[in-house]
């Protein structure tokens, strides 16, 4: 009833405010009324899904849908075109720009690659199997459909993608934390999705999207590599040693800003510049989950409920309704190449039929991760508006029945200590 009630009264908020037609709110007015919103129904959409044993990544992606053309778009036009006219979009735009750079950022920062070893061999066959076998079936149905190349490349990357924060709080609410079944989940996703971000980072500068050589942009790309690598670390590791917190902090984030910038110049995106400096800070030698909560409580409660109504804004459902075919057929090919490929890779490592079950349904989940590619490739044009819908609808569903799936699995047989 409460939410209910929170959503008729935005709703009549926004109508009230965008009905009057000599209304004097400025676009500062507007952006402001927009934040509110987003923050207001991505709370309530939120704690609605949890209700239903969903993450809440589930609820605030659809509390963006709401605030698109699927559906305020759909129903009151005048009011969603008042709320979010071309300057509001564009500020929400790099509002959420930066709180994807901080979240891919903290996603680099909080994988450990030394860590990987205590999940044995396992975690690397379903992390391959994971990649090959989502990555040929993207392929097998990209390459017919998709005009270009760099894009049926694109799209096969999108069926690969593990969401690894949204994986690690299912996890969590399970029960399933800190089992052997749980790390070597988690550990393949860290493997899978820093595969991923390298097959992105291959692929975009053959995507025709920039003047300079893409063989010049990849030599560029392992150099910064190779700068972050041995020089970069080296420094901050003495650097933040004996550094007060703050320091840190402004540290974490201006290194995080300036990577992401230097990776945009040269023709990659901004969140593989983010990632690849979290992989590099200092994780010993400071205090880094103070500093991580610090960066984490801004960023998920008000930056990346940004992000999702601008996913929201730019995803339109309609768009589906003429390519059915083609939605069932990418969410099958989804599905079942994830789950083929964790299910084999954990009977490759020496799992029981079980346990192998498990991780296959695990590895299904996609989650934010699978959102930020594929707005990344709506923004340059690897992607269309059908497609790009396609690709939320079936991070979503994808996400969303993970935790049913696992339920059902569990009351069949306790497969998870």
């Amino acid at each position: 009833m409460t939410i209910a009630l929170g959503c008729a009264a935005a709703a009549l908020l926004v109508w009230s405010l965008g009905g009057g037609a000599g209304s004097t709110v400025d676009t500062t007015g507007k952006f402001m009324l927009a934040v509110t919103l987003v923050l207001l129904l991505s709370q309530l959409c939120g704690r609605a899904v949890r209700l239903l044993k969903q993450p809440p990544v589930v609820g605030e992606v659809l509390g963006g849908l709401l605030l698109g053309p699927s559906v305020l778009g759909l129903l009151a036009p005048s009011a969603q075109q008042w709320l979010f006219p071309a300057p509001v979009k564009s500020a929400i735009q790099l509002t959420a720009q930066l709180g994807l750079v901080a979240f891919i950022f903290l996603l680099g920062w909080e994988q450990d690659v030394r860590d990987l070893r205590s999940s044995g061999r396992g975690a690397g066959v379903v992390a391959l199997t994971c990649l090959v076998i989502p990555f040929g079936s993207g392929l097998l149905i990209g390459v017919p459909l998709m005009p270009e190349l760099p894009s049926a490349f694109f799209l096969a990357l999108a069926l690969s993608i593990t969401a690894l924060p949204v994986l690690a709080r299912i996890l969590h609410d399970v029960g399933m934390e800190g089992t052997r079944l749980g790390k070597i989940a988690v550990s393949a996703a860290v493997l899978d999705d820093a595969a991923c971000w390298a097959v992105l980072a291959a692929i975009l500068p053959f995507a025709g999207h920039h003047a300079r050589s893409p063989l010049l942009t990849v030599a560029a790309g392992a150099a910064l590599v190779a700068v972050l690598v041995f020089l970069v670390r080296p420094f901050l590791e003495v650097v933040l040693r004996t550094a007060p917190q703050s320091a840190v902090l402004t540290a974490a984030v201006a290194g995080a800003l300036g990577t992401a910038t230097i990776t945009e110049m040269m023709g990659l995106h901004s969140i593989l510049g983010a990632f690849l400096f979290g992989l590099v800070m200092p994780r010993r030698s400071v205090d880094q989950e103070a500093t991580t909560q610090r960066i984490k409580g801004f960023t998920v409660a008000v930056l990346l409920p940004l992000f999702f109504a601008y996913v929201g804004m730019n995803t339109s459902l309609q768009s589906v309704s003429g390519h059915w075919g083609l939605l069932l057929l990418v969410l099958l090919a989804a599905v079942a190449s994830k789950f083929v490929g964790g299910a084999a890779g954990a009977r490759l490592a020496g799992l029981n039929r079980r346990e192998a079950t498990v991780l296959g349904v695990l590895m299904n989940c996609r989650g934010i991760t699978e959102l930020v590619v594929a707005n990344l490739g709506l923004g340059l044009g690897l992607i269309d508006g059908a497609m790009f819908a396609i690709l939320v609808v079936v991070a979503l569903l994808t996400t969303a029945m993970t935790t049913p799936a696992l339920t059902l699995l569990r009351r069949r047989e306790e497969v998870f200590t």
